[in-house]
């Protein structure tokens, strides 16, 4: 049994109030006042305060780790929690803030004996024109995130997470955002201690219904992958149903029930993730420049953007390293003072094209909002910086992959030679690898309209293993079950494209790899004989190996 099940409730702390430049504390007195002189009369000058570290930033909080007296001391967590725009200032005037809800939601549970960090005091300031508001917690010393638990026993972590999920259910405390990142874990013998964390979602109730269970509990396994596999989930699921009589009754369909609501989670979750470069966020910003519209992200800067555009603007695209050009589009490499920038400019040709980007739904935005996709669902790509929207033409900035061959260059330098030995195992290697890949991207449900060798890229990696970059995402399509004829139709798309020197025992090798334990491909002898049918209606590449 865990410690997150037996901790003890503690006494309601005796609190002390005072005001200190028009911000109004809240603070538990048995802190003495040589705290509030050290860490609250100090705290507007955060982060420029000695041994103060930020941690964590969005455009709702800042949380920042500060240590005011000996390193070997606990220290304090501070999150500074802002007002963002006029509908947040004016719910403020009737309901509490962010801050105080998690202030008292966080003494409620230390009351109930839940294993939380100790709030230390609660800081409000409302002015006219801003509104600024400080929530300061002790440090739970040697506690890391779970996911970086090394010394951990997964079987003693499973149990305790649900322990923790029924200790949650038991005291009707409804926590929405219930996640593996909102748990600190802390090893204290052979004792496996959990910690919440994070709790602004948290709320008391005077019971849960069955269907806000659920909801936590799929929100938590969507949160385990890849720390656990799907069977551990399984696994927590049943241990969780130990302590929970009306779960366990017909478990069977309620663990499909959990499973089923954490896969839709997880889309959703994906889908705002792929969304939020198009919005100004903690890690995109929006803006203009001279009748254009700006989406870059924040680690690229607006400067920077200016910068590449300016110098794509000079070259137009003839002095600058040329890669391809059509009709509608045009790829080039430029160089900034910051180091080379993929530049792909897109032209709207007729009226269509210019009311689908007056709509936002030119090409180009497309591409932007795919490429972030790709990043989000960890797929390795040419990592989208900007997007530059005009109404006649569009620019998409992003990482160039300069240093990485196209495969199908890559396999004629390689393997274009008969192989044996050393080298045979090799080939078979990078064919297994490469098919691992492909399944990998149909399995996080991207489909991928045109791809080709030329439209992927190799990295070799120590070991003897490769990383796939699947670039030119124009045509990539997410959110849906990729299918078997789209599975197909890949499948055939490599096939044509992939240089002769791979075999057909080579090509046998790669399906067998990608099709291997896959519930997708019913008859693999059909299946197969599918993909031969659709590489029939296409002309295959034939390439010479290079000199």
């Amino acid at each position: 049994m865990s410690t997150t099940s037996r901790k003890a409730s503690v006494a309601e702390p005796q609190l002390y109030t005072f005001e200190h430049n028009d911000i109004k504390w809240i603070a538990v007195d048995r802190y003495s006042r040589l705290f509030e002189n050290r860490v609250l009369r100090q705290i507007e000058q955060l982060p420029s305060l000695e041994k103060c570290m930020l941690i964590k930033r969005n455009v709702y909080r800042v949380t920042y780790k500060y240590k005011p007296y000996h390193p070997a001391s606990a220290g304090v967590y501070i999150k500074r929690y802002r007002v963002r725009n006029w509908k947040d200032k004016f719910l403020t005037k009737f309901r509490q803030s962010q801050a105080h809800r998690e202030w008292k939601m966080m003494l409620a549970m230390r009351q109930k004996g839940f294993p939380v960090p100790e709030p230390v005091a609660l800081g409000e300031r409302w002015h006219r024109r801003t509104a600024e508001n400080y929530l300061v917690t002790i440090e739970l010393t040697r506690a890391v995130p779970i996911r970086e638990a090394v010394d951990a026993d997964p079987e003693k972590l499973l149990i305790a997470l649900a322990d923790l999920a029924n200790k949650l259910r038991r005291e009707c405390i409804y926590y929405k955002d219930f996640q593996l990142g909102n748990i600190l874990f802390k090893k204290r013998g052979l004792e496996h201690c959990l910690y919440l964390v994070d709790l602004h979602s948290a709320r008391l109730f005077t019971g849960l219904t069955r269907g806000q269970v659920i909801f936590m509990l799929a929100k938590l396994l969507d949160s385990f992958p890849p720390m656990f596999s799907k069977k551990e989930q399984e696994k927590f699921l049943r241990l969780y149903a130990q302590g929970d009589a009306t779960f366990n009754t017909g478990l069977e369909r309620k663990i499909k029930t959990v499973l089923t609501m954490a896969t839709k989670i997880r889309e959703t979750h994906l889908k705002s993730r792929t969304k939020r470069c198009l919005v100004k966020s903690s890690g995109f910003s929006v803006g203009h420049h001279e009748g254009w519209k700006l989406f870059y992200k924040k680690e690229f800067t607006r400067e920077a953007v200016l910068s590449a555009f300016e110098a794509y603007r000079k070259s137009a695209g003839k002095n600058g390293d040329l890669l391809k050009r059509t009709k509608k589009s045009s790829l080039t490499i430029v160089d900034t003072p910051g180091g080379k920038v993929c530049v792909k400019h897109y032209r709207n040709l007729n009226v269509l094209d210019r009311i689908k980007g007056g709509l936002g739904a030119s090409r180009a935005r497309r591409a932007w909002i795919t490429g972030n996709g790709l990043v989000v669902r960890n797929v390795p790509t040419s990592d989208p910086l900007a997007l530059i929207e005009g109404m006649d033409e569009a620019f998409v900035l992003s990482k160039p992959l300069i240093d990485l061959p196209r495969m199908d260059h890559y396999i004629l330098e390689h393997f274009k030679e008969q192989t044996t030995g050393p080298s045979l195992k090799r080939k078979q290697g990078f064919i297994r690898s490469f098919a691992r890949a492909v399944r990998s991207l149909h399995d996080k449900r991207v489909y991928h309209g045109d791809l080709k060798a030329c439209n992927i890229l190799i990295q070799e990696l120590p070991q003897g293993e490769w990383e796939f970059y699947f670039i030119d995402y124009d045509k990539v399509v997410f959110n849906q079950e990729v299918s078997s004829r789209r599975r197909i139709k890949n499948l055939a798309q490599l096939h044509t494209s992939i240089p002769w020197c791979i075999t057909w025992a080579d090509r046998m090798r790669f399906y067998k790899a990608y099709a291997k334990n896959s519930d997708k491909i019913r008859s693999k002898t059909d299946f197969l004989s599918e993909v031969m049918k659709e590489s029939g209606k296409r002309i295959p590449v034939f390439m010479e190996p290079i000199e």
